[in-house]
Order: structure tokens, then C-alpha cells, then sequence
């Protein structure tokens, strides 16, 4: 990280710190969520927006860096927000906005970022539906998080028939695993038979 990139990531952080400072009391959310914040470039702003986070008893933040370590934690436990940092530098950590979306039907991806048209370009191609300005008030942004949990809770309500979001998120993963051991399997025949080709090939079967 050049001089450049660490003075903005302390202005990001103190900007935030700043307004974690001036707060009454502890955050209130209304019910217990887990986030995962994944950022490469705005440490500063990241680490600022999870301490904000922290203040709430509610809410449970996993801050990463790399693509690895959030499939980690998404196969891990539940995850309730995804929360993209800036734009990302290594354009291959997106995927863990469809692997999000596999384990997590219910729970919502947000950009928090300066919105502008190149995080409308990236929220266009990886299919990130939400874009927070990280501009905007701090405090705002668990009230827009409350809403969109809300709505989610709601879609889980009229299209689940009365499972939890936590019973689909088990379902799926069930789901993945499934298709990957009938994929091995698959593969493993698909072995198998050109192994016995050989053999008898050569005459040994």
C-alpha cells in the first residue's frame, strides 16, 4: 500500500470514527444478523463502518479481504448482509456475490461506495441490486439495512412456506452439496471408464 492509499484509508476511518464518536447510545437493529464485509482497497472506511456496526448488540460483523476467506465464512454460518466495500481491485473476489445469493435466497447484497457510474457499471454486472452512498450520514445506513431486511423477511413470508430463513439457507446448502458429490461421481465413472478402455485396450482386461 503506497503513502497516497493510506492517507485516504485514515481519512475514511476518521471520518467514520468521528460519527461513531458522536453517537447517544448503542445502535438498535431489532433483530440478531450476521454481516460480511469484504473490501481490497478501502481498509480504512471498512474497518470504520465495522466498529460503527459493533456498537449495536444485534449485529455480528466478519470483515475480509480476499474471495477465500468469505466462502469460508459463507459455508461457515448464516450470513444476512453481504456488504461490498468500494469497488473491488481483483474483479474475481465478485463471485462471492452468487455464491451469496446461492446459500442466501433471503439476505441482501449491498455496494457501500461513492455512487457514481463506475459502482453503477459494477452493480450491473455482478448483479448487485443495492448501492449505499458511503457519503451519506453514517446512521442512515442501518435504517436503510433495517428496511431491506424487512422486505426480505416479507418475500421469505409469502414464498417459503413458513420456514425460517435459516431452514432455507440449510436447504440450499444441501442442495450444492448434493450436486457436487453426484459431479465427483460423475467424473469418478467418467475416469473409471477410460481406465478400463485402456486395459483392454492393451489386452489386459
Amino acid at each position: 500500500m503506497d503513502l497516497q492509499d493510506r492517507l485516504m484509508n485514515e481519512l475514511d476511518y476518521d471520518l467514520i470514527k468521528k460519527q461513531v464518536d458522536a453517537m447517544d447510545g448503542p445502535l438498535s437493529f431489532g433483530s440478531k444478523i450476521n454481516v460480511l464485509m469484504i473490501t481490497d482497497r478501502l481498509h480504512g472506511c471498512a474497518n470504520g463502518l465495522k466498529e460503527y456496526l459493533l456498537n449495536s448488540d444485534d449485529i455480528k460483523v466478519d470483515l475480509v479481504n480476499t474471495l477465500t476467506d468469505a466462502t469460508k465464512i459463507l459455508y461457515k454460518k448464516p450470513v444476512d448482509f453481504l456488504i461490498i466495500v468500494g469497488y473491488l481491485r481483483n474483479s474475481r473476489a465478485y463471485e462471492v456475490v452468487q455464491e451469496f445469493k446461492r446459500i442466501n435466497k433471503y439476505s441482501s447484497v449491498i455496494i457501500y461506495a461513492r455512487a457514481d457510474g463506475i459502482i453503477n457499471d459494477v452493480r450491473v454486472k455482478y448483479g448487485i441490486t443495492f448501492v449505499y452512498d458511503r457519503k451519506k450520514p453514517i446512521e442512515d445506513f442501518v435504517s436503510f439495512m433495517s428496511s431491506l431486511y424487512e422486505i426480505e423477511s416479507q418475500r421469505l413470508y409469502v414464498e417459503s412456506k413458513y420456514r425460517t430463513r435459516y431452514e432455507e439457507r440449510n436447504a440450499a446448502m444441501q442442495a450444492i452439496f448434493k450436486a457436487r458429490e453426484a459431479a465427483a461421481k460423475e467424473q469418478e465413472e467418467a475416469q473409471d471408464g477410460v481406465f478400463t478402455g485402456l486395459l483392454r485396450r492393451f489386452g489386459w482386461a
